[in-house]
């Protein structure tokens, strides 16, 4: 996994500058310390960019094997980002084709991921902590908004409706979004930590 981390000395982070620096490559929502600090497979290193107006931009590039939970789990978010980003350029310019396809991605992903946590991931933190009606029983519940409102796009996409589809896919995005930020922040971060055999769940989340 190969991504960066970008700081602007006057903005913080500043991603509409940084988007057109690095040829439109998406930025992780994820601070370079926080992956260091979980994954001892990570290299990075710092340039600094020069910008219009004196901004300074410092762009962290990393690359990271994907051996950790925190790691895997996150790209996998990442990975159908693409996919359903792809679908929503789609509808909006009326590729109906082009959207099919990418909406066959993204479902499949994200089916494969809803399934890997709940199947896997979540029974080896419920058992290696014991909580069995905390974050993992969030995430299930919010597992079955996402399945709804993806069932809904899909009859939406089938009859061709750009305003439904869009207006849901809204909806879907922020409730993504969200659900992402918990687990790659909190659960996944805890599942690493507290699993005796990490890797090993890991690996069966991995040929699932």
């Amino acid at each position: 996994m190969t991504g960066f981390y970008v700081k602007d000395d006057k903005n913080d982070i500043a991603k509409s500058r940084c988007d057109a620096l690095l040829q439109n490559k998406v930025i992780l929502g994820i601070d370079i310390y926080q992956l260091q600090a979980s994954s001892g497979s990570v290299i990075w290193w710092y340039t600094q960019v020069a910008w219009a107006h004196n901004h300074i931009i410092t762009v962290c590039y990393f690359e990271a094997l994907m051996d950790t939970i925190p790691s895997f789990m996150t790209a996998q978010h990442r990975h159908c980002d693409d996919s359903f980003i792809a679908t929503e350029s789609a509808v909006s310019a009326s590729n109906w084709i082009q959207a099919d396809s990418q909406w066959s991605v993204f479902t499949t992903d994200l089916d494969s991921h809803l399934q890997q946590e709940e199947t896997i991931l979540f029974p080896a933190f419920e058992q290696a902590t014991g909580m069995t009606m905390g974050p993992t029983q969030v995430m299930r519940a919010e597992h079955a908004q996402m399945r709804q409102l993806v069932a809904e796009m899909t009859q939406a996409l089938s009859a061709q409706n750009k305003d439904q589809f869009l207006g849901l896919s809204e909806t879907l995005m922020i409730l993504m979004q969200q659900h992402n930020m918990k687990e790659e922040q909190m659960l996944y971060p805890m599942t690493q930590a507290h699993l005796p055999d990490a890797a090993a769940v890991l690996q069966q989340v991995k040929a699932y």
